[in-house]
């Protein structure tokens, strides 16, 4: 079945539910954003197992040991990224981060990274 089939059999009632669900998503992004505030520390974590904690507002490079290799941390402009070439799919972790709750991921390297501070709610699930 291809997607001009899937458009046919869909109703007007349809097509105008995907359009409101499609708009209300996307509006969402920004305001949950701006519920969370900047971050004040970033926490490294290799293999599960916690490596260390930076201040955000400090610009500095970390070389953290990683599972397979070593890796670069940059804190800049009260932020923190992995700069890691080695990774075979780097879009993973790619960008800065500096609000509470967020994270980025080096699946191939084990390497997390996420952003605490004052309002950070901690770990809600971990898996393995």
């Amino acid at each position: 079945m291809t997607f001009k089939d899937i458009l046919k059999r869909m109703t007007l009632g349809d097509k105008l539910l995907m359009i409101f669900l499609t708009v209300a998503t996307g509006a969402a992004f920004p305001w949950l954003s701006a519920q969370s505030a900047k971050g004040e520390w970033g926490v490294i974590d290799v293999d599960g197992r916690f490596i260390r904690k930076v201040p955000l507002y400090k610009e500095n490079k970390y070389t953290i040991k990683g599972y397979l290799y070593q890796v670069l941390i940059e804190v800049k402009e009260e932020g923190i990224e992995i700069r890691d070439n080695s990774c075979p799919n780097p879009l993973l972790h790619s960008g800065r981060i500096s609000r509470t709750g967020e994270f980025r991921v080096c699946v191939h390297n084990r390497t997390v990274i996420r952003i605490e501070g004052k309002d950070s709610r901690g770990i809600d699930v971990l898996s393995k």
